[in-house]
């Protein structure tokens, strides 16, 4: 991601290219610094004797069986679930950010090479 800033200089780039591109880099920064941040979290939590206790707690709500007998089973919340996916969804949208700045970049090129026309109709009052 950071050698693409190096093909050409910043004067040469669209002005979209260079904020895609730099908004993917703190993007992905972003994402590592949460995903070091989960995994602090669960090396703390991991030191206990009740660590499976604990993380179930973290991610989800206990469940009693409905006969009693059985052991009561955690089902995982959904919106604790997107927290802890938080850093891949993170990086997704960083490397989707360098790709569309990567199309701008092209099309631009390919705008001033003249290897795309773009046709742009105008109407007029007769």
């Amino acid at each position: 991601m950071t050698t693409c800033l190096g093909w050409k200089t910043l004067e040469d780039l669209p002005v979209s290219t260079a904020v895609c591109w730099y908004s993917s880099l703190l993007y992905a920064l972003l994402s590592i610094c949460t995903a070091v941040q989960q995994n602090i979290a669960l090396s703390r939590v991991n030191s206990y004797g009740d660590r499976d206790e604990r993380i179930c707690t973290f991610i989800g709500v206990k469940i009693k069986s409905l006969d009693g007998r059985a052991p009561p089973t955690w089902k995982p919340s959904r919106r604790l679930l997107l927290v802890w996916a938080i850093p891949v969804l993170l990086l997704d949208v960083s490397i989707l950010l360098l790709l569309i700045g990567l199309g701008v970049m092209i099309f631009e090129n390919a705008m001033k090479l003249g290897v795309y026309h773009l046709k742009v109709c105008t109407l007029s009052a007769i």
